[in-house]
C-alpha cells in the first residue's frame, strides 16, 4: 500500500485511486477498451485545468479519481460511504502536506456532495457527449445532454 492509500478493517465498501497529480505513473497498456478510453477522457478534461489553474510542483495536488462503492449498498449507505471516502481522502491530503484535492466527478451524487457539502470549487463543467477522442470517435455520443464531467479542486486550509 502506498502512502496515499488507506484501508479500514472489515469488508471494503468504497474505493478510489489517489495519486500525486504531478507524479502519476504512466499508463502503458495495449488495452484499448473501456478503461483506457475513460483514462484518455479524464486526461482530456483534466490536463488543461491541472496545468493552468492548480499549484505547480510535486506534493501539491492529490488527485483522487475512479471512486466507486459496492453494488450491495442501499442509497443511504452509498451516500455515507462516498462521504466517508471523500473525508478520508481529504485527511490523507492534509496529513501528507498537499495543498488540495483534485477530482473529476461524473456521478450526480459526487457532484452534489463535492460542491454543495464538501466545498469543492468547480473549475470545468464539461458535457460528456461532446467529447471526441483522438480517433475522431464520439465514444459518449449517446449520453444525455445533462451528463456532465465536473472537474473540481478543494483547497485545504
Amino acid at each position: 500500500m502506498n502512502q496515499l492509500s488507506f484501508s479500514t478493517s472489515g469488508v471494503p465498501v468504497a474505493v478510489a485511486l489517489n495519486f500525486d497529480a504531478r507524479d502519476e505513473p504512466d499508463v502503458e497498456s495495449e488495452e484499448t477498451g473501456g478503461l483506457m478510453k475513460i483514462m484518455m477522457f479524464l486526461e482530456f478534461v483534466e490536463s488543461s485545468v491541472r496545468d493552468s489553474m492548480l499549484p505547480p510542483g510535486k506534493g501539491t495536488i492529490l488527485h483522487s479519481f475512479m471512486m466507486a462503492t459496492a453494488e450491495s449498498l442501499t442509497p443511504r449507505e452509498n451516500v455515507a460511504a462516498i462521504r466517508a471516502l471523500e473525508n478520508a481522502t481529504m485527511n490523507i491530503a492534509k496529513d501528507r502536506g498537499f495543498l488540495g484535492v483534485f477530482t473529476t466527478n461524473t456521478s450526480p451524487l459526487t457532484q452534489q456532495l463535492g460542491t454543495d457539502v464538501l466545498g469543492y470549487q468547480t473549475l470545468l463543467d464539461y458535457q460528456i457527449n461532446q467529447y471526441v477522442d483522438p480517433n475522431g470517435d464520439r465514444i459518449f455520443g449517446k449520453a444525455p445532454d445533462d451528463m456532465r464531467a465536473i472537474v473540481c479542486w478543494k483547497p485545504l486550509e
